[in-house]
């Protein structure tokens, strides 16, 4: 029985505390406090029936209260007012049940009334609330029994700690073929002890953690990478990675990638049916804004068409004004992105470069969702003709996975410009639309954080896309000219330098300079040379002298030469009013060509040729005859074939049909 153990109270009916001293099996002595002369001896039934009469009863025992850490305490306060709402609402409405999904939006609803500081803010799950609730009740409505656990080693790391780990995982450890987690820990704990110095807010995390996070992140990365998962499964983990990734401001982070489609389309200036359009993309991962396209045909990726790519990152439009420096380049490890002109361009504009490995999706997740939207559109853009008619999505593009085969001289009735401009429509509206993992549009993102980023001019930094360089060396003529592909360049100091340069020991040869330009703007390049006692080549830029270029955007040399330029950008004159919708009005839908099939055997005379070979009505025919038995057709065998020669050579001869049966034919075969 527990009133045998020794210090226990009771209360009796005068309200005194009585405490046992001593208890056996027979009987029990209690004592009143604080009066040693008053005591009690009983026999244990008669203590049993005092118990059961409640003459006596146990006094409560006091718990001793909790000692709290200050996040225990902001943890409970943050709880109880979730768990004190939901009280209030039940006391008020008996009709309510406390885990119902009714009750919690009304719970939310009321919380975010009473305490205007967690609007908008995120809040519990209702399963987390029943779990609050049901430890609340079971603890006999205990604040306390609210609180988190203590923890007695180091705490969870912050934002500024996570965001460290993310960019290590997304640059290092991908671009890494290895995938040693000791290794990668070793290398991490170098770069956070590194910055530690500068932030003393960032903590290493543990190997236990980083293992963790690297677990997480491969498992993610080796569903997405499994050409055999789902496409909706393949989606949801695109989503998760993504949100993997921390950034924190514009440009910090811009993935490049190339989509290769089917869509083909009518060349403004020849009318013939170009090649598949390949698409090369550029994307700003925090702000989800499209930031640079460029589109070319065939089925091959070009270096110099990945060099308009980045250059048009400086550059914008009415439309799309998205533009700036970038920090970190995300690309492919292609021949087209991974080579000696892009990584001099890129150290030239300060801008960092990290290689995926290939065919990992999962390297580049933000540009490879946004590849996804491009196919939705492209089936449900709406395309209307100044005339009224209209079509849903770009008829020559056929739903990806499906087996449509589709005729392109037939269903291609838009031309290059016209792509463009639906391309520029389709991004402007995409720009202007909210984003699921923004909660804001591209643009609204854009414009708030472009407060504390500092805009470069594309005229302040051309010259750092002069990295292009001819087979042959250049020459720097008496009058300061250089020629490029054509052209003439020139400037003041270039002068000065020849004369320079003649005076020092070039008096009957011009001087050989090394000049480097841009394939896309031919307005100016960039010329090399090494100077007597100048230990380093001084770059000197020269200015187009036989063109005066007067462009909104620059103009290539292919422009300026009348030749076929290999790139396109998508930059309109035209500004495009929002609408809200999908939707393009173009000029007109160019009709479709009707196929012939060739004509097989020997084409036929025409009346002009017999006249002119004045040929009788007998010959006429025999010619025409003679054209129709030549055709192709579905010989039955070889010897079908060789009789019907027969019969044309005695026809041309003039002489009688000679009948060969098979058994001669088949004797002549043989020898």
């Amino acid at each position: 029985m527990f009133a045998q153990a020794r210090d226990h109270q009771f209360h009796n009916s005068n309200g005194d505390i009585m405490t046992v001293l001593f208890a056996d099996d027979v009987s029990i002595l209690l004592e009143v406090d604080d009066d040693e002369k008053t005591r009690e001896f009983l026999a244990l039934d008669v203590f049993s029936t005092k118990l059961h009469e409640k003459t006596l009863f146990p006094k409560p025992v006091e718990k001793t209260r909790l000692i709290l850490s200050p996040v225990q305490q902001a943890t409970r306060d943050s709880r109880i007012v979730y768990i004190h709402t939901l009280r209030d609402m039940l006391q008020n409405d008996e009709t309510l049940k406390p885990t119902t999904s009714t009750t919690y939006q009304k719970m939310i609803e009321v919380v975010e009334e009473n305490y205007p500081a967690l609007r908008g803010a995120e809040h519990p799950k209702k399963t987390t609330i029943n779990r609050y609730w049901k430890t609340w009740i079971s603890s006999r409505f205990n604040d306390d029994s609210l609180i988190c656990k203590s923890r007695s080693h180091t705490p969870r790391i912050g934002e500024e700690s996570n965001a460290l780990i993310d960019t290590y995982l997304s640059t290092t450890y991908q671009d890494s073929r290895h995938k040693v987690a000791t290794g990668h820990y070793a290398c991490y704990k170098q770069d956070a002890l590194k910055a530690r110095e500068t932030n003393p807010n960032i903590i290493v995390a543990s190997k236990r953690t980083f293992s963790r996070r690297i677990e997480a992140r491969q498992s993610i990365c080796d569903k997405l990478d499994d050409p055999k998962t789902p496409h909706a499964e393949r989606q949801q983990l695109s989503l998760n990675l993504i949100k993997r990734i921390k950034l924190h401001y514009p440009l910090q982070r811009v993935e490049l990638d190339c989509l290769h489609t089917n869509i083909r389309v009518i060349d403004d200036v020849t009318g013939e049916l170009t090649e598949p359009v390949v698409i090369y993309y550029a994307l700003d991962c925090y702000t989800r804004a499209p930031l640079s396209m460029v589109f070319d045909y065939g089925k091959g990726e070009a270096t110099e068409v990945v060099l308009q790519l980045i250059q048009n990152t400086y550059l914008r439009d009415d439309n799309l004004p998205f533009c700036g420096k970038t920090d970190t380049f995300i690309m492919d490890n292609g021949p087209a992105f991974n080579n000696k002109l892009i990584k001099s361009l890129c150290e030239q504009l300060g801008s960092n470069i990290v290689y995926t490995p290939s065919n990992t999706p999962s390297a580049k997740p933000f540009v490879e969702s946004h590849f996804r939207v491009f196919r939705q559109k492209f089936e449900s853009m709406v395309v209307t003709d100044s005339a009224g008619n209209r079509t849903v999505g770009l008829n020559t593009y056929p739903k990806k996975g499906t087996r449509t085969k589709i005729n392109p001289l037939k269903n291609t009735h838009i031309t290059a410009s016209t792509f463009t401009k639906i391309i520029n429509t389709m991004l402007t509206e995409y720009a202007h639309k909210t984003h699921s993992g923004l909660n804001c549009s591209p643009i609204f993102c854009w414009q708030q954080s472009r407060v504390v980023q500092s805009y470069y001019d594309y005229d302040s930094i051309k010259h750092h896309f002069h990295v292009a360089t001819q087979a042959h060396e250049q020459q720097l003529d008496s009058r300061g000219f250089v020629r490029v592909l054509k052209h003439r360049f020139t400037s003041v100091e270039l002068k000065k330098v020849h004369t320079l340069l003649m005076t020092y020991g070039h008096k009957n040869v011009n001087p050989t300079v090394q000049v480097f330009y841009n394939p896309y703007d031919a307005s100016s390049v960039t010329v090399s040379v090494a100077l007597p006692n100048e230990t380093e080549a001084r770059s000197i830029v020269a200015y187009n002298y036989d063109e005066e270029i007067n462009s909104r955007w620059p103009v290539s040399f292919a422009q300026l030469n009348g030749k076929v330029q290999k790139g396109q950008h998508i930059f309109q004159t035209e500004k495009h009013q929002v609408t809200g919708q999908y939707a393009v009005t173009i000029d007109r839908f160019i009709p479709a060509k009707t196929v012939r099939s060739k004509r097989s055997g020997k084409p036929t005379s025409s009346f002009e040729d017999n006249n002119a070979k004045e040929l009788s009505i007998e010959q006429r025919i025999q010619n025409a005859n003679a054209t129709d038995s030549l055709k192709e057709i579905k010989w039955q065998n070889s010897l079908d074939k060789t009789e019907l020669a027969d019969k044309l050579r005695a026809s041309q001869l003039n002489e009688p049909e000679q009948i060969i049966d098979n058994t001669q034919r088949d004797t002549k075969a043989l020898w």
